[in-house]
């Protein structure tokens, strides 16, 4: 029997209060291709993450002077199962910037 709807893509929702912190996390040092964004569009600014190729993608907002709330639980996760490289590392690493210890001024 052939599928009722043609190959879905699956986006991925979620509010945050600073886009600009999640775009280090999963371009800068997950390594995900950033797909789309926009800054003040209708008072919002949002990032798309993700694999151009892939059925699936991120997507990150914020509203100027709107708070977004904590998940309702620590059990809701976004899971993404990547192997463990010493690249990987190295991304995640310089994304993180050096160490409190070692930032000026501690």
């Amino acid at each position: 029997m052939p599928p009722i709807f043609p190959i879905l893509k699956l986006r991925v929702a979620h509010p945050t209060n600073d886009v600009a912190v999640l775009r280090k996390i999963y371009v800068d040092a997950l390594g995900l291709s950033e797909l789309y964004a926009f800054v003040q569009h209708d008072e919002f600014d949002a990032l798309m993450v993700g694999h151009p190729q892939a059925p699936y993608h991120f997507e990150f907002t914020s509203k100027a002077g709107h708070v977004a709330k904590r998940a309702p639980s620590p059990k809701h996760l976004f899971v993404l199962h990547i192997p463990r490289t010493k690249r990987l590392g190295s991304r995640c690493s310089l994304a993180a910037g050096p160490p409190p210890s070692a930032r000026a001024g501690t």
